[in-house]
């Protein structure tokens, strides 16, 4: 008998935030962005621009409300989350 195993890293403090949500879906609706960039984020293959000054990022706005967001679901700021 031949046995596999699947073992996908996951981030913990997005993964808590999707549960209490409901669903990956919502939360990327609740932080305007796309429920693939949140899979990419909860798989730890990307991590949102959190430099205010960086030109590629969504900007000063965008960054003050998801913190906003986040830290009301989980307690956490985004430096917690995504830290460098």
């Amino acid at each position: 008998m031949k046995i596999a195993l699947d073992i996908r890293f996951k981030h913990a403090i997005l993964w808590e935030a999707v549960a209490k949500i409901g669903s990956q879906r919502t939360l990327a609706r609740l932080l305007n962005v796309s429920p693939t960039e949140v899979g990419r984020w909860i798989s730890l293959q990307r991590c949102p621009c959190i430099d205010p000054e960086n030109p590629r990022g969504k900007g000063a706005a965008w960054i003050a409300d998801t913190e906003k967001k986040l830290f009301d679901l989980t307690g956490k700021t985004l430096a917690e989350i995504f830290p460098e």
